[in-house]
């Protein structure tokens, strides 16, 4: 049987794989080559780890203990919270230049070997996170690091997101708009534009999807419609997808079966999605690069185009 693991043991496992504790964990590299590590501050106070949600963009305190919780460990942490905030008032404070007005709002994680309900209960109270590792205490040290390499690359998505995406998929969307009118192919009377300071506000095409993913709705006054969109969910399908909507599922195979007479080598999924009265069909990308994949959704929109407009004859 191995040896205990030690606390900084633990520590550096999660140093070098923040995401173990919660898949939104980062280390901050802003920081240097160290990140969060050991982060101090005034009054002799040490931070066993400091990482960032790369979703909201907190600050995340996370302390290590190598035996079992102790109520003491909650007085240490909320100490190190107001000691994060007291860096508010420092203007020659690094970790004031990553987070901002942010360090007033720490996410607290307390990572222990074991404790109760009752201790758990008391931490969550206190709006502290408790994870455990006992289950791994005689074992940890011997974890293999490409398994979870591996772990991590499973779970996570190629689409990159961070506090930043809603700008990035602005950009996107403003390079898909010049492409569009330069090829005389942009139904202005439907582009419909997001505020970037609404990031929260659901998408167009899939109303699930946020701002932050590439969701945009084109040509709304046809049918079928056309929606440009991330795949977030299916990840050994590629991530750009090209989308017909209708609301009339035979209407949408009509649409399916002139695309395949009149381009053979596009190939449209002809199982239907069905959301109550909406019906979408899909063709997914080859490409990967976002310029490369706006040029493509362009050619696919200049096919579509066509088949409107042989359907829209033969009535």
């Amino acid at each position: 049987m191995s040896e205990e693991i030690s606390e900084e043991k633990v520590q550096r496992l999660i140093f070098n794989h923040p995401w173990l504790l919660d898949i939104n964990f980062e280390n901050i590299h802003e920081l240097g080559e160290n990140g969060g590590w050991e982060r101090k501050l005034d009054g002799g106070l040490r931070l066993d780890l400091l990482c960032r949600h790369k979703l909201n963009g907190r600050p995340v305190i996370i302390e290590f203990k190598k035996n079992n919780f102790t109520r003491e460990n909650i007085g240490q942490i909320l100490e190190y919270r107001a000691g994060v905030i007291l860096e508010l008032d420092k203007d020659d404070s690094e970790i004031k230049q990553v987070f901002g007005k942010k360090l007033s709002t720490p996410i607290l994680c307390l990572v222990v070997k074991e404790c109760t309900d009752e201790q758990r209960i008391a931490c969550n109270l206190n709006g502290i996170e408790v994870y455990e590792y006992k289950n791994h205490s005689n074992n940890f040290q011997d974890v293999n690091i490409t398994f979870l390499e591996d772990l991590r690359d499973k779970y996570k998505n190629e689409v990159s997101v961070s506090p930043t995406r809603c700008g990035l998929v602005d950009g996107f969307y403003n390079k898909l708009y010049n492409n569009l009118k330069d090829k005389n192919l942009l139904d202005e009377e439907c582009w419909v534009d997001f505020k970037e300071q609404n990031c929260g506000e659901c998408g167009e095409y899939w109303f699930a999807y946020h701002h932050m993913f590439i969701n945009k709705w084109l040509f709304s006054k046809n049918n079928p419609s056309v929606g440009i969109y991330e795949n977030i969910f299916d990840k050994d399908k590629p991530r750009f997808v090209f989308g017909l909507f209708s609301e009339n599922k035979d209407h949408l195979l009509r649409t399916i079966e002139k695309w395949k007479q009149l381009y053979p080598e596009t190939t449209i999924e002809r199982k239907i999605i069905s959301i109550e009265y909406e019906n979408y069909a899909e063709i997914y990308l080859s490409e990967t690069d976002e310029d490369e994949a706006i040029k493509q959704y362009i050619k696919l929109i200049e096919k579509y185009r066509n088949v409107i407009g042989e359907i829209t004859a033969s009535y």
